[in-house]
């Protein structure tokens, strides 16, 4: 369970990511919660599953940096897809949209 400043940590180091990329990773839509995120990124020629993993790691580094806290930050599972249908996109953004506001930090990139 990561705490309100692991939190706020995630969601300045996704922020760090996007703006190192260069524009090349944009972040359309993000939820942070205690245990997991969700976040939503327009299709850039990107490996999915590399961009994943190069996140959670930046993200753990960050965590790890600025607290006391050594430990795992994310579990070895994750789920990544591409969504191809306008319906599904605006679905999925919407859902997280809505997570942002019902459960996750009140801060969005």
């Amino acid at each position: 369970w990561m705490t309100d400043q692991m939190m706020t940590i995630v969601r300045e180091s996704l922020a760090e990511c996007a703006d190192r990329s260069d524009g090349d990773l944009t972040i359309d839509a993000v939820t942070i919660e205690s245990t997991h995120f969700h976040l939503f990124i327009p299709c850039s020629g990107r490996d999915i599953n590399k961009t994943a993993k190069w996140l959670a790691d930046q993200t753990a580094k960050a965590i790890h940096r600025r607290t006391s806290y050594r430990g795992p930050v994310w579990c070895k599972g994750k789920w990544c897809t591409y969504v191809f249908e306008r319906s599904h996109w605006d679905n999925s953004r919407v859902y997280i949209e809505r997570h942002a506001r019902e459960k996750a930090s009140p801060h969005p990139l």
